[in-house]
């Protein structure tokens, strides 16, 4: 309640609680556990050819791992996705630590998506 009174003194947006829980529970994970959601969160949903580029060493392992969070799921079998709050929390947190990197690893799935598209026939019909 004390944020919420000192946001409101300031003109500053009140914080989402679910962004002060996953701010608090994050910092408590390792190192290399953050890097691997952070890394997770870029794509939209996460299948196993992007988590290859992504986690080059231990991919099985990293998908696993990211599954094992409740914020995640497998709506399809192979693809993972992030809930809308924790992946939008992951990448302003994104932006803030380190955005050269952000828009590097950005722009490598870029090309993964192109691929994809060149090599579909053009005749078919994607699915989501």
């Amino acid at each position: 309640m004390t944020d919420q009174i000192e946001n409101m003194q300031t003109n500053q947006p009140a914080r989402n609680p679910y962004e002060e829980v996953m701010e608090k529970n994050f910092e408590r994970l390792q190192p290399q556990v953050q890097e691997i959601l952070l890394l997770g969160a870029i794509p939209h949903v996460l299948d196993s050819a992007l988590a290859k580029i992504l986690f080059p060493e231990g991919t099985e392992d990293s998908l696993k791992m990211i599954l094992s969070f409740s914020f995640t799921s497998e709506p399809r079998s192979g693809q993972i996705e992030y809930h809308d709050l924790a992946r939008s929390y992951l990448l302003d947190l994104w932006r803030v630590r380190d955005p050269d990197r952000f828009r590097q690893i950005s722009n490598l799935l870029a090309q993964e998506y192109r691929h994809r598209l060149e090599t579909v026939p053009a005749d078919s019909t994607i699915h989501a």
